[in-house]
Protein backbone atom coordinates (compact mmCIF):
# COMPACT_ATOMS: atom_id res chain seq x y z
CA UNK A 1 0.00 0.00 0.00
CA UNK A 2 1.28 2.99 -0.65
CA UNK A 3 1.96 6.34 1.11
CA UNK A 4 0.39 10.06 0.26
CA UNK A 5 2.86 12.45 2.03
CA UNK A 6 2.78 15.96 2.27
CA UNK A 7 4.51 18.01 4.41
CA UNK A 8 4.94 21.71 5.34
CA UNK A 9 6.68 23.97 7.84
CA UNK A 10 4.72 26.89 6.93
CA UNK A 11 1.88 28.00 9.91
CA UNK A 12 -1.83 29.06 7.75
CA UNK A 13 -4.79 30.16 9.29
CA UNK A 14 -7.57 27.72 8.98
CA UNK A 15 -11.13 28.05 9.84
CA UNK A 16 -10.29 29.80 12.52
CA UNK A 17 -6.92 28.47 14.09
CA UNK A 18 -3.71 27.71 13.07
CA UNK A 19 -1.91 24.67 11.07
CA UNK A 20 0.96 23.14 9.25
CA UNK A 21 -0.45 23.72 5.50
CA UNK A 22 0.47 24.30 2.22
CA UNK A 23 -1.33 26.41 -0.13
CA UNK A 24 -2.01 25.61 -3.86
CA UNK A 25 -4.23 27.25 -6.35
CA UNK A 26 -6.82 24.88 -5.53
CA UNK A 27 -6.81 25.21 -1.91
CA UNK A 28 -5.28 24.51 1.29
CA UNK A 29 -4.01 21.17 2.04
CA UNK A 30 -3.69 20.70 5.56
CA UNK A 31 -0.73 17.99 6.20
CA UNK A 32 -2.06 16.72 9.23
CA UNK A 33 -5.47 15.57 8.22
CA UNK A 34 -5.33 12.22 7.85
CA UNK A 35 -7.87 11.84 5.13
CA UNK A 36 -5.63 13.60 2.63
CA UNK A 37 -2.18 12.38 4.22
CA UNK A 38 -0.38 9.68 6.01
CA UNK A 39 2.33 12.00 7.66
CA UNK A 40 0.82 11.79 10.24
CA UNK A 41 0.75 8.13 10.77
CA UNK A 42 3.96 8.25 9.57
CA UNK A 43 5.26 10.63 11.93
CA UNK A 44 3.60 8.38 14.87
CA UNK A 45 5.49 4.87 13.40
CA UNK A 46 8.79 6.54 13.78
CA UNK A 47 8.44 7.96 16.87
CA UNK A 48 6.97 4.80 18.19
CA UNK A 49 10.01 2.69 17.03
CA UNK A 50 12.36 4.93 17.53
CA UNK A 51 14.03 3.24 20.57
CA UNK A 52 14.38 -0.09 18.43
CA UNK A 53 15.92 2.17 16.07
CA UNK A 54 17.95 3.44 18.11
CA UNK A 55 19.55 0.49 19.19
CA UNK A 56 19.55 -1.14 16.13
CA UNK A 57 21.92 1.89 14.92
CA UNK A 58 24.21 1.45 17.90
CA UNK A 59 24.19 -2.39 18.25
CA UNK A 60 24.29 -3.02 14.28
CA UNK A 61 25.78 -0.16 12.45
CA UNK A 62 28.04 1.68 14.55
CA UNK A 63 29.57 -1.17 15.71
CA UNK A 64 30.11 -2.48 12.41
CA UNK A 65 31.71 1.02 11.67
CA UNK A 66 33.96 0.43 15.02
CA UNK A 67 35.02 -2.84 13.85
CA UNK A 68 35.97 -2.06 10.37
CA UNK A 69 37.45 1.51 11.36
CA UNK A 70 39.52 -0.54 13.95
CA UNK A 71 40.66 -3.53 11.65
CA UNK A 72 41.98 -0.77 9.02
CA UNK A 73 43.66 1.49 11.07
CA UNK A 74 45.68 -2.40 12.68
CA UNK A 75 46.28 -3.11 8.66
CA UNK A 76 47.82 0.13 7.07
CA UNK A 77 50.36 1.84 9.01
CA UNK A 78 49.26 5.71 8.97
CA UNK A 79 51.30 6.51 12.54
CA UNK A 80 54.14 9.42 11.02
CA UNK A 81 57.80 8.58 11.36
CA UNK A 82 58.26 10.55 14.52
CA UNK A 83 55.27 8.68 16.69
CA UNK A 84 56.84 5.73 15.47
CA UNK A 85 60.16 6.51 16.93
CA UNK A 86 58.60 8.00 19.83
CA UNK A 87 57.00 4.80 20.52
CA UNK A 88 60.00 2.53 20.06
CA UNK A 89 61.96 4.74 22.41
CA UNK A 90 59.28 4.00 24.98
CA UNK A 91 60.03 0.60 24.37
CA UNK A 92 63.61 0.71 24.84
CA UNK A 93 63.26 2.87 27.54
CA UNK A 94 60.81 0.24 29.33
CA UNK A 95 63.05 -3.16 28.82
CA UNK A 96 66.01 -0.95 30.29
CA UNK A 97 63.84 -0.28 33.38
CA UNK A 98 62.68 -3.65 33.78
CA UNK A 99 66.68 -5.02 33.33
CA UNK A 100 67.87 -2.52 36.01
CA UNK A 101 64.85 -4.11 38.61
CA UNK A 102 65.29 -7.57 38.00
CA UNK A 103 69.36 -7.09 38.71
CA UNK A 104 68.26 -5.03 41.88
CA UNK A 105 65.92 -8.06 42.62
CA UNK A 106 69.05 -10.67 41.82
CA UNK A 107 71.38 -8.82 44.08
CA UNK A 108 68.52 -8.24 47.16
CA UNK A 109 67.93 -12.09 46.68
CA UNK A 110 71.50 -12.76 47.16
CA UNK A 111 71.80 -10.33 50.40
CA UNK A 112 68.25 -12.08 51.55
CA UNK A 113 70.66 -15.66 51.28
CA UNK A 114 73.57 -14.56 52.82
CA UNK A 115 71.75 -12.84 55.66
CA UNK A 116 70.06 -16.73 56.62
CA UNK A 117 73.68 -18.42 55.65
CA UNK A 118 75.76 -15.46 58.57
CA UNK A 119 72.63 -16.08 61.27
CA UNK A 120 72.41 -19.98 60.63
CA UNK A 121 73.49 -21.30 64.13
CA UNK A 122 77.02 -22.56 63.95
CA UNK A 123 77.03 -26.03 64.83
CA UNK A 124 80.21 -27.77 66.37
CA UNK A 125 81.01 -31.32 65.21
CA UNK A 126 82.28 -32.48 68.61
CA UNK A 127 79.46 -31.38 70.47
CA UNK A 128 77.29 -33.73 68.84
CA UNK A 129 76.38 -36.97 70.33
CA UNK A 130 75.57 -40.09 68.16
Amino acid sequence: MPFAVCGSNTPIDMKGHRVLARAYPWGILDVENSDWTDCKALRTMIISQMSDLQEVTHNVHYENFRSERLTDSGRSSKRPVDAERGYDKQIREKDQELKRMEEKLARMQQQIQQQKLDSAPVRDIRDSRV
